[in-house]
This record gives structure tokens, C-alpha cells and sequence, in this order.
């Protein structure tokens, strides 16, 4: 195997297809012109529980479909991307005698094009625009916090994001200045969705400052604005501001680490403030093997019609180990508490995720995957209370 391909096959087992999360030392997105150009993969599923607002005894059978990758290309003081990703899941019930609205069946398709001018050596403009179109799997997104919910929800997110960035060396110090817009919108399937539709503007600077040659000063402060379509769930204008650091101790180890809080004042509802933080910490000592932890809580728009403030406390450990040039494996553990709260209702949701891979590669692109997947999804009041079991077996090729 050349020198090429192995680090092609380093890169696919342990970041595409195991999907460690990198830790990032806070500057400008990094463009990786080796990235595959298209990656295609072929799978069959079985699960126990394909809808757990309606019956959490219905098991069902699937195949997936997906496709995604990276073009970039650079010029004189210029430099394009364009990311995709796509997949389609079709599913066949078990029990013949449920009646859906269609046969469950998702398909998620996302691209983003980013062009990147460069000023001068010092400054540097980002602007780019995403278009993303999700069929909700029955108990995610909004149906997750519903019962006898029997057809799938259609989320539309489009984003446009312009940013500039001063800095020598954007790994070294730098500032960045972020303006954009979100727009979420819901098709009008099940009558809760379209309270739903929101336009979020943000506005956000950060700065980053190397105080040695192991440790960065990093400083967040944003502003956003959310807009919802329907009367039924309040706007609001959130302030943040974190300030942390991003040490990497060895060759091998990154940790960052923030921490700060937020404002959000509605048009109507008192204000309210919470604490926030980041942290992220990575140690790869070889090309083998790679651990990660995380942890994050934000402030974002509800999904809760009940509720205005939506805070969401993330803890996430992720492992993989790669045995030998045809043989790895990956373990995932996620653990996430979103508190829906509000004046006159308070509602807590606990989503507890643990999945394991292992991965067999066929040649230096193209592997098979053996997959498994357990999720428990729980509410404070008892309402929502589900557990759901996912075997796979997936193919894969890059180009």
C-alpha cells in the first residue's frame, strides 16, 4: 500500500466512518483540499422501534442509501467548497396491519458552498450558504415530545453566512467578525409544525490570542434574534458571551475549554440568564487511536410549543481503535438534557445514546461496517418514556 493510500485509509476508517468529533482551536474553518469527492454506501437496518409516539413494540426493516463529499478548488487570492450529503432511508413494517399516511421512509439532503477571498496576508472573507431538507425519523425532532404522531415531519433550514477574519497566522491570533440568517420552516404536514418556523439572525465576534506555545485565549461574544412565524411562541433577542482557553499540553492532546453565560429578552415573558460552557478534549498518541470528550449547554429556538426557552446541556465520550490495516472499531456515548422552560410550564427531555462499529476494510476505499445502536428517550412528567434498538450492516466506497 503506498504512502497515499494508507493515509487515505488513516483518514476514512478513523474520521469518516468512526466520526470522532476534532477539537478545534476556535479560529476560521480549515479547508481540507484532500477530502473525497464522493463517498457512496449501501445498507440494510433493523429496527425494534420504528415509531415510538404511536406503538414502541413495532419493529421494521430498512435499507439506506447515501452519498456525500467535499470539491474545492483555489485561485490567485481565491479559494471555493462546495459539501453535500445525502441519504435515504426506506423502511418496511413489520405489522402489516398499521396504516401510515406513506411507508416510513426519510431522506436528508444538505449543501453548502463557501468561497474565501483573501485581502491581504493579514485578512481574509468568508461567505457562504447552506441549504438543508430533512424527513424527521419518528420520534426525533418535533415528534419526539408527541404522541400518535403517524406521518413524518419535513424540516427546511436555509442559512446564508458572511464572516471576516484579521490575523497573520489565524492558528496563532486573530479576530473574526460573523453576520448571517437562518431561516427554519416546516411543511405543513402535522398541525403543531408550522409554530415552528423561525428566522434567527446572529451577529458574532471572536478573538483568539497565543500566550505560548501550548495555550490560546479564546473570546465569544454573539448576538441573536429570533423571529417565529406564529404568534404562539414569544421572539426573543439572545445575548452570549464565553471566554475560555485552548491548551494542548502534548503533540497528542488538545483540551478547550469556555465558559460564560447569556441574556435572552422576550417581547412579551420577563427576561431570562443561564450559564453556558464548552468543552472539548482530544488524544490521539498514534494513527491507531483517538478518544474524545465533550460537553456543551446552549441556548436555542424551542421545539416546545409550551415554552420559549429552550437550554440544551450536552455530555458526549467518543473511542476508536484501529486494530490493524483491515480491522477497527468505535464506541459512542452521548448523553443530552434539553429544559423546556417557561413561566407556566416546565418540561425536561433526557436522550441517552450508546452505539458501536465495527469496521472491516476491503481495500484501502472501501470498507463494510457492522452497527449498533441503543437510545432512550425520557420526559420529567413521564409522558414520553421509549427505548429503541438499531442493528446495521453498511457499505461503503470512496472515490
Amino acid at each position: 500500500m503506498n504512502q497515499c493510500k494508507k493515509s487515505h485509509f488513516q483518514a476514512l476508517t478513523v474520521i469518516a466512518l468512526i466520526g470522532l468529533p476534532a477539537v478545534a482551536l476556535g479560529q476560521p474553518e480549515q479547508i481540507n483540499e484532500n477530502a473525497s469527492k464522493l463517498n457512496v454506501g449501501f445498507g440494510a437496518v433493523h429496527t425494534n422501534n420504528i415509531n415510538p409516539t404511536f406503538d414502541d413494540e413495532l419493529s421494521a426493516q430498512g435499507i439506506n442509501l447515501l452519498a456525500n463529499g467535499q470539491l474545492s478548488t483555489r485561485g490567485e487570492g481565491v479559494q471555493y467548497l462546495i459539501d453535500y450529503d445525502a441519504s435515504l432511508s426506506q423502511w418496511q413494517n413489520s405489522d402489516e396491519g398499521v396504516v401510515y399516511d406513506a411507508e416510513p421512509s426519510t431522506a436528508d439532503v444538505s449543501v453548502r458552498g463557501l468561497a474565501r477571498l483573501f485581502l491581504s496576508p493579514k485578512w481574509q472573507i468568508d461567505a457562504q450558504a447552506k441549504h438543508h431538507t430533512q424527513d424527521q425519523a419518528y420520534g426525533t425532532g418535533l415528534s419526539r415530545l408527541r404522541k400518535n404522531v403517524l406521518a413524518q415531519d419535513t424540516m427546511t433550514l436555509n442559512s446564508a453566512e458572511i464572516s471576516a477574519s484579521y490575523g497573520y497566522d489565524l492558528s496563532d491570533r486573530f479576530v473574526s467578525i460573523t453576520a448571517g440568517v437562518n431561516d427554519r420552516s416546516y411543511d405543513d404536514i402535522n398541525p403543531y409544525a408550522s409554530q415552528f418556523d423561525v428566522t434567527e439572525q446572529l451577529t458574532e465576534i471572536e478573538v483568539g490570542f497565543r500566550i505560548s506555545p501550548a495555550t490560546q485565549l479564546l473570546l465569544r461574544v454573539g448576538y441573536r434574534a429570533f423571529d417565529f412565524d406564529q404568534p404562539q411562541i414569544d421572539d426573543s433577542e439572545l445575548y452570549r458571551a464565553l471566554i475560555g482557553a485552548s491548551w494542548a499540553p502534548t503533540a497528542s492532546s488538545t483540551l478547550r475549554a469556555s465558559v460564560g453565560g447569556y441574556n435572552r429578552e422576550f417581547d412579551v415573558s420577563p427576561s431570562r440568564s443561564g450559564f453556558l460552557w464548552n468543552l472539548a478534549y482530544r488524544l490521539t498518541p498514534n494513527d491507531r487511536f483517538a478518544f474524545t470528550v465533550d460537553s456543551k449547554r446552549e441556548a436555542t429556538a424551542t421545539e416546545n410549543e409550551f415554552s420559549s426557552e429552550s437550554i440544551v446541556s450536552q455530555f458526549g465520550a467518543a473511542l476508536s481503535y484501529r486494530y490493524s490495516v483491515r480491522w477497527s472499531t468505535a464506541l459512542k456515548v452521548n448523553y443530552q438534557l434539553t429544559e423546556f422552560d417557561d413561566l407556566n410550564s416546565n418540561k425536561d427531555l433526557t436522550e441517552s445514546d450508546v452505539s458501536a462499529q465495527l469496521v472491516f476494510s476491503i481495500s484501502s476505499f472501501q470498507s463494510i461496517t457492522a452497527d449498533v445502536a441503543y437510545k432512550n428517550v425520557t420526559s420529567d412528567d413521564n409522558v414520553i418514556d421509549y427505548n429503541q434498538t438499531q442493528i446495521g450492516l453498511f457499505w461503503q466506497y470512496a472515490f
